[in-house]
């Protein structure tokens, strides 16, 4: 990942960089783009730690990731936030009242566990435990006063315990890996920030089939958000104009983003280089594999 950055950053030609999958990996990448003033535009890089200092802060940028101050990466995928937020509306549609938290302990998952906790209240849940089952733990948790039970990290540990009862299980796309980490549960349902394919708005089904007949396959739920992060660079560029091969210029023109029509809906780029994109999708599981459920959005 840092030399894929440097590689970019030392080319002169590069007008910008289009990444990372992972946030995880853009904590890498996005020290290096950002003090060579390179533009960073990813699909689904998520975590809140990369376009603020705190889940409630400002316009603040977070130099640990953007160590210049000047803010140079922004995504069009909605953050970590929004999705713990339709994850608590969704508890509620499910019938839920009383519900149970439960982390990995991972930077993420104790984040996203307290954004849910947070945002819990408003949608009449009454968080009835508050607890941590780090990665590797094996245990029977006791949570039999709560009908749902949101699972926050990617600990395949946090599939592998037991619990009293049959309450419902919520959890974000973290939690499934290449081999979907065997998921079995009938009560499953899990979150993901990127709309499923059927989801999309009238361009974006276009898109879909335009992928069918170029590659002879369904699309992964991020090919529409690679593609748009690539077609925004090349909107950024054109309304450039004249600087469309000045860096900062094309920057200016990426976080001024507004009112896009895109294949992902109609958004706008905000103060912190978050999407105003609200939709996300909800799953269930069937013989293991999830399947799409329902469209959320965030209150």
């Amino acid at each position: 990942v840092a030399d894929n950055a440097r590689a970019a950053a030392e080319d002169t030609s590069a007008i910008a960089y289009i990444g990372d999958l992972e946030s995880g990996a853009t904590r890498t990448s996005l020290p290096i783009t950002n003090q060579a003033a390179l533009p960073q535009v990813s699909a689904a890089s998520t975590a809140l730690d990369l376009t603020r200092t705190s889940p409630e802060g400002g316009d603040e940028v977070p130099e640990a990731v953007q160590p210049t101050g000047e803010r140079t990466f922004l995504r069009v995928i909605p953050d970590d936030a929004v999705q713990a937020e339709a994850a608590a509306a969704w508890a509620r549609d499910l019938g839920a009242r009383r519900v149970a938290v439960v982390t990995d302990g991972s930077a993420y998952g104790d984040l996203v566990a307290g954004e849910f906790s947070e945002e819990a209240p408003a949608h009449g849940l009454t968080v009835v435990a508050d607890m941590s089952l780090p990665s590797g733990s094996r245990r029977e948790l006791a949570v039999e006063d709560a009908d749902l039970v949101f699972l926050a990290g990617e600990s395949e540990g946090l599939l592998a315990f037991s619990v009293d009862g049959s309450p419902i299980l919520l959890g974000t796309d973290a939690l499934l890996g290449p081999d979907d980490r065997g998921v079995e549960s009938a009560t499953l349902r899990l979150t993901a920030a990127a709309q499923a394919p059927e989801q999309l708005p009238p361009e974006g089904r276009e898109f879909v089939k335009g992928y069918r007949v170029e590659y002879g396959r369904e699309p992964d739920p991020y090919a529409a958000y690679g593609y748009e992060a690539m077609a925004l660079v090349l909107d950024a560029i054109e309304r450039a104009g004249g600087r469309g091969e000045d860096r900062s210029a094309v920057l200016d023109e990426l976080l001024a983003t507004t009112d896009r029509d895109s294949i992902l809906g109609t958004y706008s780029i905000g103060s912190t280089g978050d999407t105003t994109l609200d939709a996300i999708a909800g799953y269930r599981v069937e013989d293991g594999k999830p399947v799409f459920d329902t469209s959320l959005v965030a209150p």
